[in-house]
């Protein structure tokens, strides 16, 4: 006599995630690709090295910077401080060096104060 194959609560679980992963996923928009424009080789080499180097700035550079500027460690590693140097390492900036969102808190915070 043959077994039937039992559902495990885990792949019920699984099953489960998938779907709701499914339902909830949203369309994505991108860029309108435009005939005849061409993409540059420098270009697509930069889609694929953009990422690698935003990584190593995030993974490598920035607690790099973190370690060589804390108070005791900074006359060490002759770091000097300086106006931008705000607390914010970890936090996403813009290509364009736009204000961060903690520049942003940090003047709502200001105007709330007065």
């Amino acid at each position: 006599m043959k077994r039937k194959p039992r559902i495990t609560m885990t792949r019920l679980a699984a099953g489960l995630m998938v779907i709701a992963m499914l339902g909830l996923a949203v369309p994505a928009d991108a860029d309108r690709y435009r005939r005849g424009s061409g993409l540059p080789p420098l270009r697509i080499a930069a889609y694929v090295l953009h990422p690698v180097g935003i990584a190593l700035e995030y993974g490598v550079m920035r607690p790099i910077h973190w370690v060589v500027s804390q108070p005791h460690l900074d006359i060490v590693f002759g770091h000097k401080a300086s106006v931008e140097d705000d607390g914010t390492y970890f936090e996403w900036v813009h290509g364009d060096y736009s204000p961060s969102i903690a520049e942003e808190r940090k003047r709502q915070r200001e105007a709330a104060e007065e």
